[in-house]
């Protein structure tokens, strides 16, 4: 079966959050796994559940610009440039990113590279811009 399931979810088959699998008796589960039983034959079918959100479909190559907000008084996040690259890029040395896990999720089929080729002299680290405003971060929210 195990055959049976990546050969429907390779054609498309069977759809993350959309396709239930009509297994009838003998299935057992664990916190971690699904036992299916030799011979168990099993069909799907696709729910039509218009309430839950359908996500786009996103593959190729897409450029991510991430921007560092310094408020008037100076106010930032506390990560370095290169290092907020490093966690969206794996630019340095961290190997668990934005970059790595989109490219996980998709089945390698989504990859994201740094910036959108900002001028040099406005790009502090790979893909990373820094922009000062003229607001105090503190006085201010989202509802204001």
């Amino acid at each position: 079966q195990l055959a049976t399931l990546k050969s429907m979810l390779d054609d498309g088959d069977l759809v993350s959050s959309e396709t239930l699998l009509n297994h009838g008796q003998g299935v057992a589960f664990d916190d971690e796994n699904i036992f299916l039983p030799p011979g168990l034959a099993m069909k799907q079918n696709t729910r039509r559940d218009r309430s839950r959100r359908r996500l786009a479909v996103v593959t190729g190559t897409k450029p991510i610009l991430a921007v560092k907000v310094i408020d008037v008084n100076g106010l930032a996040h506390p990560h370095t440039p290169e290092v907020m690259s490093d966690n969206i890029f794996g630019t340095l040395t961290d190997q668990v990113n934005l970059k790595s896990q989109l490219a996980a999720c998709s089945h390698g089929l989504l990859n994201v590279q740094a910036g959108t080729n900002p001028p040099a002299s406005q790009e502090v680290a790979a893909g990373i811009v820094e922009v000062t405003i003229d607001v105090d971060l503190n006085s201010n929210s989202r509802g204001t």
